[in-house]
Parts: C-alpha cells; structure tokens; sequence
C-alpha cells in the first residue's frame, strides 16, 4: 500500500512539474506573439488588436 502512495505522490509531482512547464511555453508563446505583432503591426492571433 504504501508503495501505491509514493507512485501517486511521483505521478502528483511529475503533473504538477508538467503543468508548469506549460504554463511556462504558454506564457512564452504569448510573449512571442505580442512582440512579432509589435513588430510586424499584424494581429496574429486573431484578438482584434495588435501588441
């Protein structure tokens, strides 16, 4: 039983550590998108506005 909890407890940590490593890429695509726009003064990804 008590190995059943270390998996689950590794399964938590490996969820959490991947659920942060995407809010990371999504926030650096994000970043991204908002500079190629600045620069490009197109609006890539559809928002309405440009930045």
């Amino acid at each position: 039983m008590s190995e059943q909890s270390g998996r689950a407890d590794t399964l938590e940590e490996r969820v959490t550590h991947l659920e942060n490593e995407l809010y990371q890429t999504q926030t650096t695509l994000h970043r991204l998108v908002v500079v190629l726009e600045m620069e490009f003064g197109k609006d890539f990804d559809g928002n309405g506005h440009v930045g």
